[in-house]
């Protein structure tokens, strides 16, 4: 926030699509400037308001600002917060045993028995490249990266922030979410911490095999036991969304109207931030084109309503004048209908979604569940593990985006 308020500075604080650094340093403290940084210069002069960076939509309000005096500024007690949280999880307890044991450093890896005794060899058994320590083996062992990539979130690792036990259970007992207004975040609280839970137990287990049984590795064996393990733990989380689910035809991607042009739109994470990617369908369901570039930015907020404004300069270069853009953010797409309810850090990103919107005779947008959004989350999976932008049409598809395109054509059809 500003010291004060009681001059106009009449320099302009930004150039072309780029802040000036150096001039905002001198007016604003270190969180604020962090806080303007993910803002993104608007295509069009937008009126200068100010915003409340506690509140996911930028307005001040009492209760933030209460919560804000009080919560604690002396250093973390796991002992005192974070067990507390622990054992108040909805998962198993057989989970929040293990989650307990990781997060009192009591697992007996090989570095910490070599440390409490001075004997046995301390270098992981699965790679034989590092030491076992809980960091190594739960996130950036070179054989369980791929357990992490194959699941639903394709997810880097090497990127998640924690470098011992304590920061590891906070990991998954305050997971990292998207702030939204979603009547949904406690639910998906827990299924995201039961699906970090789940995993990070699945490669103890492996280790365990590994050790003890001179097991080999099968990774896709392995990631589709713990997507049926993470299915049969949410449904015990909520078995009545799971009895309506199974009374319920699954939802499909539908072909758009003749001669409209359909978008289907995801972001990944990537070594440099998001991977974000679009792909075109016609009336009858065939690939058009398929795109995907970097990102800079690690809010996943940001880089999916960035792949939105993505998808509309892709068309409109392509000159496609009749266009449907579907996505499975939720928040995003509620954005563009809501204006009172969009979040401060997209707000310029939605503003120039409609400016560009309007270069068209139709222009839809539509949220749609992960399952029906599968292609194009596959393919950003799979461009975020290239290091260069890439692209690619119907005829030299991945496989596995190919093989959900087959499924979505066949579904189509019948």
């Amino acid at each position: 926030m500003l010291e004060s308020c009681e001059y106009h500075y009449q320099t302009p604080l930004h150039t072309i699509l780029k802040w000036k650094i150096n001039v905002l340093k001198e007016l604003v403290d270190s969180n604020s400037l962090e806080a303007i940084e993910k803002i993104i210069i608007p295509l069009q002069p937008l009126q200068d308001k100010l915003i409340w960076t506690l509140d996911p939509c930028g307005i001040y309000t009492v209760k933030s600002a209460i919560n804000c005096c009080l919560t604690p500024r002396t250093s973390y007690s796991p002992a005192d917060s974070l067990w507390k949280q622990l054992w108040k999880l909805k998962m198993h307890e057989r989970l929040k045993v293990f989650l307990w044991r990781m997060g009192s450093n009591a697992l007996p890896t090989k570095q910490r028995v070599f440390q409490r005794t001075g004997y046995s060899d301390p270098m992981c058994p699965l790679c034989g490249v590092e030491e076992e320590s809980y960091s190594h083996l739960f996130l950036h062992c070179q054989m369980i990266k791929p357990i992490w990539f194959g699941l639903n979130w394709g997810l880097h690792s090497d990127n998640i922030p924690a470098a011992n036990h304590q920061e590891l259970l906070n990991f998954v007992v305050n997971p990292p979410l998207c702030p939204g207004v979603s009547v949904q975040q406690k639910t998906l609280k827990a299924q995201t911490s039961i699906q970090l839970a789940l995993t990070l137990e699945s490669i103890w287990n492996l280790r365990n095999q590994v050790v003890h049984n001179n097991a080999q590795v099968n990774h896709l064996v392995i990631v589709k036991n713990l997507e049926e393990r993470i299915i049969e733990h949410f449904n015990i989380l909520n078995p009545a969304t799971c009895c309506n689910t199974l009374l319920e035809v699954l939802p499909r991607w539908s072909a758009p109207p003749p001669n409209s042009v359909k978008f289907n739109v995801d972001a990944a994470t990537s070594k440099n931030g998001f991977t974000i990617a679009a792909i075109a369908r016609d009336d009858a369901g065939f690939v058009i084109h398929c795109w995907s570039k970097s990102f800079p930015t690690t809010d996943p907020l940001i880089a999916e309503t960035a792949a939105l404004l993505w998808a509309l300069e892709i068309a409109r270069d392509n000159c496609f004048s009749h266009i449907l853009i579907e996505g499975d953010a939720k928040i995003c797409i509620e954005a563009l209908a809501e204006p009172e309810k969009v979040p401060w850090r997209i707000q310029t990103l939605v503003s120039n979604i409609k400016c560009v919107a309007l270069d068209f005779n139709v222009c839809s947008f539509y949220w749609v569940p992960r399952d029906v959004n599968a292609l194009a989350h596959s393919f950003a999976k799979f461009a975020s593990s290239q290091d260069f932008c890439f692209s690619c049409n119907s005829t030299n598809l991945p496989p596995s985006v190919h093989e959900i395109w087959i499924r979505d054509l066949l579904a189509l059809s019948s």
